[in-house]
């Protein structure tokens, strides 16, 4: 009977020692949070939160997908999440709260399926990364319609509308000449696909070009910057008195519950011969090649204008580009240092968990940072308390040794004139 107890506590030291220490697992929870009011109008902003929690730590950030629903949109309006703490049943939950708003172009009953929300947690800084996948509930909404509505709503407390013309004041223009004419949209609280489009209209006789919109949103905490504009470019094909005829832009305002509506005057334009046509319309055949001529214009001034909105747009994604490129290690590094001097908790604690995402660090998070013998998980214990309201501050060039001597250890160094890497940890056979 001993020799059996024996033979098996072997077995399980041997499997320990092979498995290594067991990790606990994390409780997670996701959950929607609706708003106080599921009443609106149609196109009017319905925020409401998902709140994340686990019993650990957070690891990386959260991806939600978000459902397709008929004629709803949906957006994510918040940059960071508002960061919390609590107990509950006997436990102690960290809370990430995120907010979205829903658009609905229907009125009735409106379903907004489940999201579902992806995200990491570990039960300590030097834990294994656990995985979640959580669906949260549905949200239900009342929507009604306001009175006469046809197509697309657009629901704003205000929105400011303005034209511009190109050229601005002279009105006497030559055949062939072009004038450009601009309507743009702001709102808040609003997605800028929503937003109504300009109708161009013209007289005959004046040829009309239009360019494709600019759509953006800015959204910053919680709040949507809308901007919509729209161009057209008049081409006048024969002299003459022309009048390009006014325009409005209507939307509805849910706090008065009424219609606003922004007029643009018609504006009118004395067309004159050009001496580059002139004699031309002696006959059939001659007005026929200064129609053709006119039509060469305009497609020049067209394909100026596309040169031009497709310049700004390589331009533009060229910049997008450059700003989502990952950062070296080095830099991400050297960011992190500089949010441990001069940043608050919340974002060195962001930061933080990026780099160690990044360069796995492992046990060497427990392990000694110093030689005052503090570790960088005892320094990011502090960080963690001073996030959810326990303690003030926390020691900035403790933690800064700590993060210093850490990656020391990884071993970085230069490779061939690229940006810093870590050979030892993130490159294997490199050591080989």
């Amino acid at each position: 009977m001993t020799t059996s107890r024996t033979g098996f506590n072997f077995l399980a030291l041997l499997l320990g020692l092979v498995m290594g220490p067991a990790q606990a697992a994390v409780d997670a929870q996701a959950r929607l949070i609706p708003p106080e009011s599921q009443q609106a109008w149609i196109g009017q902003s319905v925020q409401f939160d998902i709140e994340l929690m686990v019993t650990g730590q957070f690891a990386g950030a959260p991806v939600f997908e978000l459902p397709d629903a008929e004629n709803v949109v949906v957006m994510q309006v918040s940059n960071r999440p508002l960061i919390n703490s609590r107990q509950l049943n006997s436990k102690t939950w960290v809370s990430q709260t995120h907010t979205f708003a829903a658009f609905s172009q229907r009125g009735g009953s409106v379903i907004i399926p489940p999201v579902t929300v992806r995200f990491g947690s570990r039960e300590s800084w030097n834990a294994t990364r656990q995985e979640h996948t959580i669906k949260t509930d549905s949200l239900v909404l009342s929507i009604k319609t306001p009175p006469g509505a046809k197509g697309l709503v657009a629901a704003a407390n205000e929105l400011r509308a303005t034209e511009s013309w190109q050229p601005g004041e002279s009105r006497d223009i030559r055949v062939g000449d072009a004038v450009r004419r601009t309507i743009s949209l702001e709102a808040e609280n609003f997605p800028a696909m929503l937003l109504p489009a300009a109708a161009f209209e013209a007289p005959q006789d004046v040829s009309v070009y239009t360019t494709e919109p600019v759509i953006t949103d800015l959204v910053d905490r919680g709040t949507i910057q809308a901007k919509r504009s729209d161009s057209a470019s008049f081409v006048f094909e024969r002299a003459g008195q022309y009048t390009l005829p006014a325009m409005s832009i209507r939307w509805w305002n849910p706090s008065h519950e009424e219609w606003r509506e922004r007029k643009f005057e018609a504006r009118t334009y004395n067309v004159k011969e050009n001496i580059a046509f002139a004699g031309e319309a002696d006959s059939v055949e001659q007005g026929t090649h200064k129609k053709g001529r006119v039509a060469g214009i305009a497609f020049i001034l067209i394909g100026l204008v596309v040169l031009v909105v497709a310049l700004v747009r390589v331009l533009r994604r060229r910049n997008n580009e450059q700003e989502s490129e990952v950062q070296s290690e080095q830099s991400q590094f050297s960011d992190l240092c500089r949010a441990v001097r001069t940043e608050n908790a919340s974002v060195v604690y962001d930061k933080s968990t990026a780099w160690l995402d990044r360069v796995n660090a492992g046990d060497l998070v427990s392990a000694t940072g110093n030689e005052n013998g503090h570790s960088l998980q005892g320094m990011l214990e502090e960080v963690q308390s001073a996030l959810i309201g326990v303690s003030t501050q926390w020691n900035r060039s403790l933690m800064e040794q700590c993060l210093v001597e850490i990656r020391k250890q990884l071993g970085v160094k230069k490779v061939s004139g690229e940006q810093a890497v870590l050979l030892q940890r993130l490159n294997p056979s490199a050591q080989s």
